[in-house]
């Protein structure tokens, strides 16, 4: 029988350490350690709202990145949990949801009349 408890007891996702502009080290949980909920709202954008769900004393601290660095700190982010930006992915890995959203709104759009 598949035991989906198996599964999520043998999991070895460690969580990724950064040091942060102060100089202390924070943590942000392993990407593929987001519920399927919580990778969804990071694809449609909200990612204050899963920061603040899944690492709240870190939360703050990457939401007041400058865009240079939180492109830096994300992409680390996702290397670290083995997964390459702009592949495609599960919905668990939330591989696109903050690199082609983020493209995507940047581009902004033309009126079409």
């Amino acid at each position: 029988m598949f035991s989906l408890r198996a599964i999520v007891d043998d999991a070895d996702l460690p969580q990724f350490e950064f040091e942060g502009v102060d100089g202390e080290v924070y943590q942000l949980p392993h990407i593929r350690q987001l519920t399927t909920r919580q990778a969804l709202a990071a694809m449609e954008g909200d990612l204050e709202a899963v920061l603040r769900e899944v690492a709240p004393d870190t939360a703050d601290v990457v939401l007041n990145l400058p865009a240079y660095a939180l492109d830096a700190l994300i992409k680390a982010w996702l290397e670290h949990s083995e997964i390459e930006a702009g592949k495609s992915a599960s919905p668990s890995s939330t591989t696109t949801a903050m690199q082609s959203k983020r493209t995507s709104r940047s581009t902004g759009s033309r009126s079409r009349r």
